[in-house]
């Protein structure tokens, strides 16, 4: 990914201008963080808003024709479960367990377990597989850990790859 000259050659400069060596390497350490946490923040945002087209979606089917929630539930439901089966296993839950199991497990050599557990996929499969239980009239909340943890969690893992010199624990 290449930025345009006319946003990175002011920036350089400005960058170049810090004396103090320490500033400028705690800088550069945060600035990956920094815009993971607005790539979070617009994701939740975005999240909440397809939730509250679904929970439309529910509202809508029910204003229709009431009986008709009984078949689109145990089809969302069951579609709901199946993608999370067939393309995410570890998506099941709230999350919480996962995050704590990769922090644990966050080490070079077990890196691929860390990917199946906080992996881009995961945050997929958790929205669609919420966002189609939530257009069955499922009884599941946004505002939960759900946001919280699987949306930041894959969005700084991957920041954290990208060069930053600190870890999963912050060392």
């Amino acid at each position: 990914m290449s930025i345009p000259d006319s946003i990175r050659l002011p920036l350089k400069r400005a960058f170049d201008r810090i004396r103090n060596e320490e500033i400028k390497k705690n800088l550069l350490q945060a600035i990956p963080f920094w815009l993971a946490s607005v790539i979070t923040g617009l994701v939740a945002v975005a999240y909440s808003r397809l939730f509250l087209l679904a929970e439309g979606l529910a509202i809508k089917a029910f204003n229709f024709h009431s009986w008709l929630l009984f078949i689109l539930m145990p089809v969302c439901f069951i579609a709901s479960w199946y993608i999370v089966k067939r393309f995410a296993p570890y998506a099941k839950g709230s999350g919480i367990p996962q995050v704590m199991a990769a922090i644990e497990l966050s080490a070079p050599r077990t890196a691929s377990w860390v990917d199946k557990l906080l992996g881009l996929r995961i945050l997929i499969v958790k929205v669609i597989s919420s966002l189609m239980m939530a257009a069955g009239g499922g009884a599941i909340g946004r505002e939960g850990p759900f946001i919280l943890r699987s949306f930041e969690a894959p969005v700084y893992k991957g920041f954290g790859e990208g060069g930053t010199t600190t870890g999963c624990h912050g060392k």
